[in-house]
């Protein structure tokens, strides 16, 4: 069993998928990315460096990235639509999906659709509410109940996995390290006085009103005393404007940058 798919929808699991796929294309694995589209833009940048080295399997239509609810429900259905009623490949294999994204939730049905294995990147993590983070932890119990291989980061979710499913066949493994350590840069840079990097993108924070507004004040109060500067995604930006929160004048709006390029900058901060 020498095919893996690792099934990709966001910026995060792209970066944090990284190690591993180098790894299997080291060690003479048949390597297919499937991406869902999710980010389709920045996906493919990151991706990049293994164009001849893998098979790419893009089961997208759209040619941006998903940054609106309206725009998620489309792509979901389209998806459903078009590669989860029929079977989209004939082979064997494991299906490595990450996370607690809608891309895990499509791409263990995908997965499970299509007679592969399922192997969950990051499991065991749970808030203990079934609703809060919505919907990140229904995708967490959802995937890791129908995964075959579980792999977990810390005793903590070790611990809850082995709690569910240790009596079961899934194969639980809790490795030293999250995969996002190997993708951070021993290089050295110089630490800005006075300077504080700023993200903010996890969909409970950014869809209440409140919470956002509440972060925002806390941010523009910082603003007063420190150099502030915020690398912004497009689903906040959404949420800002349709709240109408304003007065961030004080606070330097930037767009995203590369992963590495962002490493940097925390380092500075």
């Amino acid at each position: 069993m020498n095919n893996l798919y690792f099934f990709i929808g966001t910026k995060a699991q792209a970066i944090k998928c990284l190690p591993l796929i180098r790894s299997a294309v080291s060690k003479n694995y048949k390597v297919f990315i499937v991406d869902s589209g999710q980010h389709v833009e920045i996906v493919n940048s990151i991706l990049l460096e293994f164009e001849d080295k893998v098979k790419r399997l893009n089961l997208f239509r759209n040619y941006q990235n998903i940054s609106q609810f309206k725009d998620a429900i489309i792509w979901v259905i389209s998806f459903i639509t078009n590669h989860l009623i029929k079977k989209s490949i004939k082979t064997d294999g494991i299906c490595i999906v990450h996370g607690d994204t809608l891309s895990t939730f499509l791409g263990c049905i995908w997965g499970k659709r299509n007679n592969l294995q399922i192997l969950h990147l990051e499991s065991g993590l749970t808030s203990g509410k079934i609703l809060n983070p919505f919907p990140e932890e229904l995708v967490r119990r959802f995937v890791s109940r129908y995964s075959d291989i579980l792999i977990c980061f810390d005793h903590k979710s070790e611990n809850n996995l082995i709690d569910k499913f240790g009596n079961t066949k899934k194969y639980i493994k809790k490795v030293s390290e999250n995969t996002i350590i190997e993708t951070i840069n021993d290089k050295k840079v110089e630490v800005v006085s006075g300077l504080i990097t700023v993200t903010l993108h996890r969909t409970e924070n950014i869809i209440n009103k409140k919470k956002l507004q509440d972060f925002v004040n806390f941010v523009k109060n910082l603003s007063s005393s420190f150099t502030v500067n915020w690398y912004i995604h497009e689903p906040t930006m959404n949420y800002l404007n349709k709240y109408k929160i304003e007065n961030l004048d004080n606070l330097n709006l930037h767009q995203l940058i590369e992963h590495e390029e962002f490493i940097n900058v925390i380092k500075n901060s």
